[in-house]
């Protein structure tokens, strides 16, 4: 995985804790590998504006966005004497047209191409979305420049933010992968699966994608054989973050920017920042502070499209240009900024919990269901649930053996960029500088142990898979999701995620 320069591999790799460590108190052990955390990224915010990316880093950069490097079904490896039990997946939708129009960019050179239903990629029958007809006729164009409205859109057939053509390839690929690697493992059918999206129609239209690589034209375009697809309005949605309707994680967010090592990093990246207002002729809205996400997540999508980047003239007469260096760059800061949120300061466990504490408890929850269902076949009451934290979630999964929730072995969400980086930084990613692309995925199985060995091996192990590759651990001496990690010691790693304050 390409980091920003001066990045450590990782803290408590980089370094073996003092001798002494273990016999201290939880709160001091955190304390010290916060501040080596802390000391890290200082660092290498330092580096990011003292030692920018390389030409062939700066392409990879982009390239690693607009479409993630895969690992091939072929070279999938099952955890021997195992079976696999359950599979949770969370995946980021594909590639999509911008939802940020710049009056300062003239994008009439543009055409995003999207579809209503994309029946013409696949099955022709299907008919889960509504048919909608975007586009800007000239007419629509004149009326808007006599009102006095910005023209500046993209021709095409893509409404803001909607996903292209391009994108729904993306995760039609990923679920054809799918298939092959847990198809013929699993067993899966229509009712083994629950399927959830946010409220957003990209979202829905990539799990639609999904749905149709990884079951095919056999199941996915029958109305007999239909799949409830569920989703929640953002207000109450807890398995994804929102920055505009979570006021404790906005505050959170408020919080993290005004840290004395997030102020430190801005002294270095307003340049970038600035040049960004200044061709664009837009500035960040408040909620978002001076992070660089809106920026780079916006001009990526022309790099993945292969439309140039926006030029503008300068107050002296000279035309300014964002160029790949400036778009790497960013990258490579959404990086810091996104390690620096969710791991290198005090309120980071607070963003998890606030962002997917609820797509956690409900991860645990199945799998301990799974668990017992699979152990004694009966229900359990809500002391089983005693060891992941909070009430709250105890008492709505307090039945968690019934059969809402053991019927279900596989379950797919379809989400956005900050669900799959706060999802890595709850598993301990090493991984968390490069922001997610278009169709990344995370994937958690729940393996039973089938055959006596030689030696103590666990009876239930938890492995991590990210866009197909064994997750790489910040602290693998805690719990290795890279080969395997005991059931009951993941579930206790993510107890402070899942606690309700």
């Amino acid at each position: 995985m390409l980091r920003p320069a001066g990045f450590a591999s990782s803290p408590s790799q980089k370094e073996a804790p003092p001798q002494e460590e273990p016999s201290r108190p939880r709160e001091m052990q955190t304390a010290t590998t916060l501040s080596r955390i802390i000391a890290v990224l200082v660092s290498t915010a330092l580096t990011l504006v003292a030692h920018p990316a390389r030409s062939n880093q700066q392409s990879e950069l982009i390239q690693n966005y607009c479409s993630p490097a895969k690992e091939e079904p072929s070279s999938y490896i099952d955890i021997k004497d195992y079976r696999i039990e359950s599979l949770h997946v969370v995946l980021r939708h594909g590639d999509r047209s911008p939802h940020t129009v710049f009056l300062g960019v003239n994008t009439t050179e543009t055409a995003y191409i999207c579809s209503s239903e994309y029946r013409d990629l696949w099955d022709p029958d299907s008919s889960i979305m509504l048919n909608v007809s975007v586009g800007v006729s000239d007419e629509e164009r004149s009326r808007a420049l006599l009102f006095g409205r910005s023209t500046h859109f993209w021709y095409g057939s893509c409404e803001r933010g909607q996903l292209t053509v391009l994108g729904a390839t993306q995760l039609h690929r990923v679920g054809k992968a799918y298939r092959a690697r847990y198809g013929s493992r699993m067993s899966v059918s229509i009712a083994d699966m629950e399927v959830r999206s946010t409220d957003l129609w990209r979202t829905q239209q990539s799990t639609q994608a999904f749905l149709h690589g990884f079951l095919g034209n056999d199941f996915a375009g029958t109305r007999n054989n239909a799949i409830k697809l569920n989703v929640v309005p953002e207000d109450v949605d807890t398995f994804n973050p929102s920055f505009a309707t979570d006021r404790g994680l906005i505050a959170l967010l408020k919080q993290a920017q005004a840290h004395e090592t997030y102020l430190a990093y801005l002294n270095l990246s307003r340049r970038l920042i600035e040049k960004f207002e200044r061709i664009l002729q837009y500035r960040l809205p408040d909620i978002h502070g001076d992070s660089v996400q809106t920026f780079f997540t916006e001009l990526a999508v022309r790099k993945c499209h292969n439309y140039s980047l926006p030029c503008a003239l300068s107050p002296s007469g000279f035309e300014e240009c964002i160029t790949e260096h400036d778009l790497a760059q960013a990258s490579r800061n959404l990086g810091w900024e996104s390690m620096f949120l969710y791991t290198g300061w005090e309120g980071r466990v607070d963003v998890v919990r606030h962002a997917i504490g609820g797509l956690l408890a409900y991860f645990v929850t199945r799998m301990k269901a799974r668990i017992a269902h699979s152990e004694r076949g009966m229900r359990f009451h809500e002391d089983s649930f005693a060891d992941i934290g909070g009430t709250r979630h105890g008492q709505m999964f307090m039945t968690g053996a019934d059969e809402s929730l053991t019927s279900p072995r596989m379950f797919v969400m379809v989400g956005r960029d900050m669900t799959v980086a706060a999802l890595l930084a709850a598993l301990g990613s090493n991984e968390m500088d490069q922001w997610p692309g278009y169709g990344s995925e995370v994937a958690l199985e729940l393996w039973k142990k089938v055959r006596d060995v030689d030696g103590p091996t666990p009876r239930w192990v938890v492995r991590a898979l990210v866009n197909g590759r064994p997750l790489v651990s910040r602290d693998p001496s805690s719990c290795d999701l890279k080969t395997v990690c005991e059931a009951g010691t993941f579930f206790g790693l993510m107890k402070e995620y899942i606690e309700l304050k």
